[in-house]
């Protein structure tokens, strides 16, 4: 039972970081493209 329990905790865990990566690279996605409208003259 218990090493069912730190299972779940490891996959929960991964599930939360991958979710978390998922985030950041929408997050940085949302900024080059923010860039890109909001600087044209830039390039």
């Amino acid at each position: 039972m218990h090493l069912y329990v730190k299972l779940l905790g490891l996959e929960s865990l991964k599930y939360q970081s991958t979710y978390f990566l998922s985030q950041q690279s929408e997050m940085l996605v949302g900024l080059q493209n923010y860039g890109s409208i909001s600087a044209p003259k830039f390039k």
